[in-house]
């Protein structure tokens, strides 16, 4: 039965130098396979786009809900299937329900929220990976222009809330002024009352006042 001893270091460099060949082998098969791997693998380009959430802290909800409303515009099924054809992504496509879920998968959302108002998002960051750096650009950049027609409608909206409370105040306004003026004749006699005016009103103001008196 033979007997084991604990080898050296200048014993296990010898080893390794008698059998260098079959090493350098081995180690010269694995750089190419992964050279190889890596030169197969496909070149990928990311667009990346910062959208910057403005409103006041205390109209925090209703600026939450159309924030949210725009991320699911932007991620539904009828937005992200029309950017699919328009550049003929995923192609060719089998299953679409399949593409557009693969899809919504590769555009990669980040929120940041804000310190001072808890829930509400301070700015959202898109991105999306594509061969062609020509195509992430143009998807993101259509992505992007959702909340720019979002933008767009709320300044519209504004703007006609804006005109509308000018209209209404220029109405009232008018129905105050429009008091008829009273004609040059009218206010000639009520500078000049004639006698028998005068003597009438005299009596009417006697019979008031005696009645008064009598009740």
């Amino acid at each position: 039965m033979g007997s084991f001893r604990p080898r050296g270091l200048a014993e296990c460099l010898q080893i390794l130098w008698r059998r260098k060949t079959l090493i350098l082998i081995v180690v010269a098969v694995v750089f190419l396979a992964a050279g190889a791997v890596i030169l197969r693998m496909p070149r990928l380009y990311e667009s990346r786009a910062l959208i910057v959430v403005s409103g006041a802290i205390y109209d925090k909800n209703a600026n939450g809900a159309q924030v949210a409303a725009v991320t699911e515009q932007i991620t539904s099924r009828a937005n992200l299937q029309g950017l699919i054809e328009r550049y003929n992504l995923f192609a060719p496509v089998s299953k679409m329900d399949a593409t557009v879920a693969q899809f919504q998968k590769e555009i990669k959302f980040e929120t940041k929220f804000r310190s001072d108002s808890q829930g509400f998002p301070e700015s959202f960051t898109v991105s999306y990976r594509h061969t062609d750096p020509v195509v992430a650009r143009q998807v993101v950049t259509e992505l992007v222009s959702v909340f720019d027609q979002a933008n767009t409608r709320e300044a519209s909206r504004g703007r006609s809330a804006t005109n509308q409370r000018r209209d209404c105040s220029a109405r009232s306004q008018a129905r105050s002024c429009n008091v008829p003026a009273p004609s040059k004749r009218g206010a000639k006699q009520r500078r000049q009352p004639s006698c028998r005016s005068h003597r009438a009103s005299t009596e009417r103001a006697q019979c008031r006042c005696f009645y008064a008196r009598n009740a």
